[in-house]
């Protein structure tokens, strides 16, 4: 194929009348694991509802906003209560308030759940499993934390239509290494990506193709530095971001894959596909019965 029709390929010609492709449908899934959008049982509000029925469920970082309430749950993070609230005053997000944040049953600065004594019939996480500086270990960690049979639910942003949209979708390579050097805490490479390469956080508009905010490539440089000075100064101590990128494809591959060779055992039932407008997706893994 020469490099014209390549061209023509990757920017098809104007057909004239004919209507815009509907939002929906210009991101349709290809994985087979990959639920459609209109699926209810993996939105939000379902599985939210759905957590704590079962026995002791486990919310890994709920930070100031707990999914799961009751008698049932534990919360655990890699920060305690008085850091968490500490990092909520000083936090400019006005939603971010020190006063709603639970107390934190477990936590530990390495993320390691190992130090929790409990089984629970049911894990759930929300915007958590991408910020794990080793993605295998902590999916390996959660399988010991659950009872045969019990569940792992996840609600994964969808890098395409939230702040991470620069920045390249993590490969099953980037865990495959995060994993080999037993990672506690991010690389340079995850602090630039996270602090240079953020841009606006508007699902809304990702989802209509307007991606970069005014000064998003003017104000790259300095995004870097500030980023430069954020690693050096926090002198080997965790920092709290996105390490891995998905998209409801890449999210199902990557953990498929991992799960096909051995890496995890917890096996992955299901991935919803991101809704029009929104920037997020749910999974749901299960340990296999005993």
């Amino acid at each position: 194929m020469d490099i014209r029709r390549i061209f023509r390929k990757g920017k098809p010609e104007s057909t004239g009348g004919e209507a815009p492709v509907p939002l929906g449908e210009r991101h349709l899934p290809s994985h087979p694991l990959v639920r459609p959008r209109d699926d209810a049982r993996l939105h939000r509000k379902t599985l939210a509802r759905d957590l704590g029925g079962k026995g002791l469920c486990l919310e890994i970082g709920p930070y100031f906003h707990p999914v799961v309430t009751g008698e049932n749950v534990r919360y655990f993070d890699v920060f305690n209560t008085e850091e968490l609230r500490r990092n909520a005053a000083a936090d400019p997000d006005p939603q971010v308030t020190p006063d709603t944040i639970p107390e934190m049953h477990y936590s530990d600065k390495n993320a390691d759940l190992s130090v929790i004594p409990e089984r629970f019939a049911e894990a759930f996480s929300s915007h958590c499993i991408e910020h794990q500086p080793d993605f295998i270990a902590h999916l390996e960690q959660v399988h010991d934390l659950l009872e045969p049979g019990g569940r792992y639910v996840v609600l994964v942003p969808d890098k395409r239509f939230c702040f991470n949209h620069f920045v390249p979708a993590s490969t099953v390579g980037d865990i495959l290494q995060a994993h080999l050097e037993k990672r506690t805490r991010h690389t340079l490479a995850a602090v630039v990506d996270h602090f240079a390469g953020s841009t606006h956080n508007d699902p809304k508009r990702h989802w209509e193709g307007d991606h970069a905010d005014e000064d998003y490539w003017s104000g790259y440089t300095a995004r870097l530095q500030h980023a430069l000075e954020l690693y050096d100064a926090a002198d080997g101590d965790y920092i709290d971001l996105h390490a891995w990128y998905f998209t409801p494809d890449s999210f199902a591959h990557i953990c498929e894959t991992l799960h096909e060779t051995g890496k995890i055992r917890l096996r992955l039932e299901c991935v919803g596909d991101t809704r029009v407008y929104g920037l997020e997706f749910g999974a749901i893994f299960r340990r296999d019965p005993a």
